[in-house]
């Protein structure tokens, strides 16, 4: 098993700060709607930046690629790359599936249900990224994280994730007790793990 480098601390972030960087970029391009999809990811599934992003060199996490990705409705599992759009929106759970770990195990999956917002939903979320590298013709190893310049393929970097929640900060002011130096992508995982335990899902939770 690897082990971690020393933890830096980085504080988690109030819903506002999700919520806002959301409406600030669905309408947006491709980089930006790849954005609003990937922070309630990040969010929901507690990911390290280099799961859900390209988080450079120095780190040698692979991030969940569209073939990771596994929608279900009760006891029906569906095919992420090849069953129908119109029966992937169906489902009512989804899960990712982790080819890479520290610990050296491979093969283990984490699901969630639909949270029953609007926007706010791992499901929803990665039906969104899924539609997208499918209507695009993206191969099944495509990283869901990725998105199309008009030119080639390109993967959010963590430094695109921690600009939109820094300025997201900024935007919001003193109302979410925050300073944009404070947060960054890191933020996402911190936040999702603070819900948890807030939501009284205790446990290991590393």
């Amino acid at each position: 098993a690897r082990e971690d480098p020393p933890p830096t601390r980085v504080k988690s972030l109030p819903i506002a700060v999700l919520h806002d960087i959301f409406c600030h970029h669905v309408r947006g391009n491709a980089r930006d709607q790849c954005i609003a999809d990937v922070i309630w990811i990040g969010f929901f599934f507690l990911l390290r930046p280099g799961k859900h992003c390209d988080a450079g060199a120095s780190n040698d996490s692979a991030p969940f690629r569209l073939c990771d990705v596994t929608f279900r409705r009760r006891r029906r599992v569906f095919n992420s790359t090849i069953d129908p759009l119109t029966t992937l929106a169906t489902a009512d759970h989804v899960a990712l599936t982790f080819t890479t770990q520290k610990n050296g195990v491979k093969g283990e999956a984490i699901g969630t249900r639909r949270s029953g917002h609007r926007t706010g939903c791992a499901v929803r979320r990665l039906l969104s990224r899924v539609a997208y590298l499918r209507c695009r013709r993206a191969s099944y190893r495509t990283p869901i994280a990725s998105y199309h310049d008009g030119a080639s393929w390109q993967t959010l970097k963590s430094a695109n994730l921690t600009k939109a929640i820094r300025n997201s900060v900024r935007h919001l002011g003193q109302s979410v007790g925050l300073s944009p130096e404070e947060v960054s992508t890191k933020s996402l995982r911190a936040s999702g793990t603070m819900m948890m335990l807030l939501g009284g899902i205790n446990g290991n939770i590393n």
